[in-house]
Parts: C-alpha cells; structure tokens; sequence
C-alpha cells in the first residue's frame, strides 16, 4: 500500500524475493527452448515449386504452422528452397524470412522446370485467423509510491485476458490481473518472536477492457477500467477502487495451431483516494509473459 509504506532504518531488513522471480524466470526460458526446438524436424534443403488451386492464383505461407499471421503471397509455379517438414507444412526460405506453407501446395522437384498443367490441382484454401485467444501469464509490476517513500516498489503477480477477433487487424480484449507484496520484517531470533513479522502488504488488482489493434504477430492495444487497492501497515488497512487504464503492446510468436509465446509491456495509471482529498494519479509499469491458447477458427476473406 503506497500511503500505507514503512521505512525501516538501522539494521532492520526487508525480505527480498527478486531470486524466485529470476529462478521462474530462468526454469520459463528454458523449457520454452526445448519446446520450439521439439516443434520442428528438419530434413536436408531441397527445390519445390509452387502449385495453385485454380481458383485462387497464389499460396499463402504462413509464420508458423497452423498461423493465422502471414509472411507473403507465393505465386504459381514459384520455385522455392524447402528446409523442413512440420505437421503437414512444407519449411521454406524466402528471402530472409523462414515461411510455412500447406504440403499439398509444394511439389517437390530437382530441376527449376514449373509446375505441370497436368498434376492434379489440389483442393481450395481459405485462410483463417483464431476466432478468440485466451492468454496466462507472469506479469511484473513497478509502482509509484507518489513520494511515500525514496524510490518505486515492485510487485510479482499474474496476468489473463481473452480476446475476439473480428478480423486479422481487430480485436477487443478484456484483461485481469493481480499483484502482491509483502513487506517483512527480520526479527534476528529475538525471543518470543518468529523469525519474520509481516507488518505490511499490497495488493492490486485491474479489471480492464478495449480495442486491441493486430499487425502479423505485433499488436497494441488501449485497455480502460477499474483498479482496486488496498494494503496495511502496523494493523491499519485501507482500500480503494478507482479508474485506471492501460497502453501497450506486445509480441505472440506461434509455437503450434494451438498456441503461442507472447511478451508484452504496458504504461498503466490509476486513480485513487484514500484520504477524502483529490484523487492521486499512479504512474505504472507492467510487463508480461505467457501462453496464449488459440480457440477456433474465423474466415479473413
């Protein structure tokens, strides 16, 4: 609670808890590593051309398998270099960029002749974005204490939203996240005592709802609502709930069809009144990683 913060002199010690945030942190990355390197068997490069339906005079690749973020239109009878095999899509490099397109648009061939008239066209292709996302993740906090103390706190917590997508470039998203800290005091194995005293602690929670703006894999969004504080110090709690908001952005990268890895960051503030006065704006810090878990599909044509 920032009106509520106590200082400490002297040898009197606050806990820290920076290390289990940089162990969960460390254990994230690393399964994640072995995660994307499990996702794709690679195979020796090759030559493909591209092969069209003859309703439609290009291929999509896409970012991943399964994606619903596209890198570029291929043209008919394109020749491209193939570098993997994943889940039904064909790995190629185009350019500088690594694409992924549907294996039944590539035929595989050792020479740069186009594709034959005569191969039997394959069926239609209609792209598709996921129709709504749910995201889970660890979120990290820096607050304003508003000079109640010599510098800003932090707070650990967690962050959820979902989100419906009305096409590739729009969506709304309603977010919830919450925060916690606790202020502890070492009492040195002073008798009658346990060795940590909580004295004080923080507690924030948001609730907040908006457009969100997608390009590829890229996206910002414009998130306002409600935020309710509260905290306590030497017996004496309080709480308030006031306006906030949120602006940011952030980054999903697909891992499968399925889901995906997404970091994000956002400048959030909030109003409160805990003194019967004017209300005092919180200028914050968030930033989020996490799963995002992709829910069926809707048609971008």
């Amino acid at each position: 609670m920032m009106h509520l913060a106590v200082k400490l002199s002297g040898t009197h010690k606050f806990l820290r808890f920076g290390s289990f945030q940089g162990n969960f942190m460390r254990r994230f990355c690393i399964v994640l590593f072995f995660c994307l390197i499990s996702c794709a068997s690679a195979f020796p490069q090759d030559r493909g051309v591209i092969q069209c339906d003859p309703t439609f005079n290009r291929v999509p690749a896409w970012t991943a398998p399964g994606s619903a973020y596209l890198v570029e239109y291929l043209s008919c009878g394109q020749m491209v270099s193939v570098t993997g095999l994943d889940r039904g899509y064909v790995r190629i490099q185009i350019g500088g960029h690594v694409g992924y397109v549907e294996a039944k648009y590539v035929r595989m061939t050792p020479t740069r002749e186009p594709w034959s008239s005569r191969t039997p066209p394959p069926r239609s292709f209609e792209p598709t974005i996921p129709a709504a996302e749910i995201f889970i993740g660890y979120s990290y906090l820096n607050f304003d204490t508003i000079g109640l103390t010599n510098s800003r706190h932090s707070a650990n917590g967690w962050e959820a939203s979902v989100s419906g997508n009305f096409n590739r470039w729009f969506a709304l998203e309603l977010d919830v996240s919450g925060y916690y800290k606790n202020y502890s005091y070492y009492t040195g194995n002073a008798p009658g005592f346990p060795n940590v005293v909580t004295i004080s602690y923080y507690r924030d929670y948001s609730y907040l709802a908006g457009p969100r703006f997608n390009y590829g894999p890229v996206f910002v969004h414009a998130l306002f609502g409600g935020d309710r504080l509260s905290g306590s110090a030497l017996g004496t709690s309080a709480a308030h709930t006031g306006f906030a908001g949120a602006l940011g952005g952030g980054i999903q990268l697909p891992m499968n069809d399925l889901c995906a890895f997404r970091v994000g960051a956002d400048y959030t503030f909030s109003n409160h009144n805990f003194l019967g006065g004017s209300s005092v704006t919180n200028n914050n810090f968030r930033a989020s990683v996490g799963i995002v878990f992709n829910l069926g599909n809707k048609s971008i044509r």
